[in-house]
C-alpha cells in the first residue's frame, strides 16, 4: 500500500537523504507513472492511488483506489512540506529543502495563518536544493531558516550561492 511508501519519504527528508526522497518520490509520483504506461498504470494523472498492483498480479503497475485514500493527501504533504521543504511548525514556517533537484529558479505562493508568502529560488549555478542557502524574509537574511507567521504579504527567498 501506499500509506507505508509515503511516510517513507517523510522520514528520508528527516534523515537527511534527499536521494531517497527523490527516489521514493519519483516511483509514486501518479504523472511520472501514468506517463511511462498509461495503459499499465490506468488511473487518474492527478490522483495518487492507494495500491499498485505487485509484480505477481494479473495486472502488474496497474493503479488502484485513486480516490478512496489518504495516501494522496500524503503524498501531497510529503511533496509540500519535505521534497520543497515548506513546512508549519509552531514556531513559524521552517524552510528546509530535502531533494537533489537543480532548480535554477521557482517560486510558490501559499497562504498560511493569514499571511500571503511568495517562496522563490534563487539558485544561478543549479546546485542540489538540499545544498546550503541563504534565506532571506522580506529582504532580511535569517539564519534559523523559520520564517515567522505574519499577516499580510511577504517574500521568502532561497538564494544558493
Amino acid at each position: 500500500y501506499t500509506h507505508a511508501a509515503v511516510w517513507t519519504i517523510i522520514a528520508a527528508a528527516k534523515m537527511k537523504d534527499a536521494k531517497l526522497v527523490d527516489i521514493v518520490f519519483n516511483t509514486l509520483s501518479p504523472a511520472r507513472r501514468s506517463s511511462k504506461d498509461p495503459d499499465l498504470y490506468r488511473a487518474e494523472p492527478y490522483v495518487g492511488p492507494g495500491n499498485s498492483d505487485g509484480p505477481l498480479s494479473e495486472q502488474p503497475g496497474r493503479a488502484g483506489w485513486t480516490w478512496y485514500t489518504g495516501s494522496a493527501g500524503w503524498l501531497y504533504r510529503s511533496l509540500i512540506e519535505h521534497l520543497i521543504g515548506i513546512r508549519p511548525t509552531g514556531k513559524g514556517i521552517s524552510i528546509a529543502p530535502s531533494t537533489q533537484r537543480r532548480w535554477k529558479s521557482a517560486s510558490f505562493s501559499f497562504t498560511l495563518r493569514g499571511g500571503e508568502y511568495e517562496l522563490r529560488v534563487k539558485n544561478p549555478n543549479e546546485k542540489t536544493l538540499d545544498s546550503d542557502f541563504s534565506l532571506k524574509y522580506d529582504g532580511e537574511e535569517i539564519e534559523n531558516k523559520t520564517v515567522p507567521y505574519q499577516k499580510g504579504k511577504h517574500i521568502i527567498e532561497l538564494v544558493y550561492s
